[in-house]
């Protein structure tokens, strides 16, 4: 995917329920929802404000098929404007069920993409760009295991979820070189931090050394300066003793 293109996804699990939630993300999202959706207002989606909310009817031409809220969110400001992670991984699995396997899915290999897509996107949605991209890799992955054999368990696929490796996950190439700056400057922040550090644990060591050095110098000052004030006392003691008797 480059970052011209317009997708559309399924937010919530397949299947019945209460509420579903279509996610459209790219330049075009907002048009081509404008050409399906028709506002009680009867405003233009195009027209409207970033982060806004509006209540109309998708349209099938004239035909109403269903009621909806529809969510603007326009870039920059979208929650997707700034974290685009581009993964790489592979699904290991087998098939636990044949039955299921064979009769409950059409096509398997499609519907294990879709629901792999859905369960990556579910957990890196959660996840920070630096979890995604460097230090939470394994997390990643072991999320979006768990998430996909969710899916497929309740799809009934027969199919056993074993592992999945992220084999490469990296920022968009239109911003990897200023990602790539961005992780420089933390490598050297951290670099500064670690010489800083050891420095001190240097220097602490050092400071520390030559004060006790210079304190027990002052208690040996102390000490001699003592013992020969008490030892001149004494001595003119004597002396006055003597010079008293005599």
């Amino acid at each position: 995917m480059i970052k011209t293109d317009t997708i559309i996804a399924l937010a919530t699990p397949p299947g019945i329920g209460a509420i579903s939630v279509i996610r459209l993300s790219g330049i075009d999202s907002i048009i081509i929802s404008n050409k399906l959706f028709k506002a009680l207002n009867n405003l233009d989606l195009i027209t409207q404000k970033t982060h806004s909310i509006n209540l109309g009817y998708i349209m099938d031409c004239k035909t109403i098929i269903d009621k909806v809220l529809i969510s603007v969110f326009k870039a920059p400001r979208s929650y997707t404007g700034e974290n685009i992670v581009e993964i790489s991984l592979t699904v290991q699995y087998n098939i636990d069920n044949a039955r299921d396997f064979v009769l409950n899915i059409k096509d398997p290999e499609t519907s294990l993409k879709q629901a792999t897509d859905s369960a990556l996107r579910h957990v890196v949605g959660s996840t920070g760009l630096d979890g995604v991209i460097s230090t939470g890799r394994e997390q990643v992955a072991l999320g979006t295991a768990e998430k996909l054999q969710e899916l497929l368990t309740n799809y009934g696929s027969g199919i056993n979820v074993v592992k999945i490796n992220i084999e490469e996950a990296r920022p968009p190439t239109e911003v990897k070189a200023a990602y790539d700056d961005v992780i420089k400057a933390r490598e050297d922040l951290e670099r500064l931090v670690n010489e800083a550090q050891a420095y001190s644990n240097g220097v602490i060591p050092e400071a520390r050394g030559e004060a006790q050095r210079l304190r027990e110098e002052a208690e040996g000052y102390k000490s001699q300066v003592v013992s020969k004030s008490e030892g001149e006392a004494k001595r003119f003691t004597r002396l006055f003793s003597g010079s008293k008797w005599g």
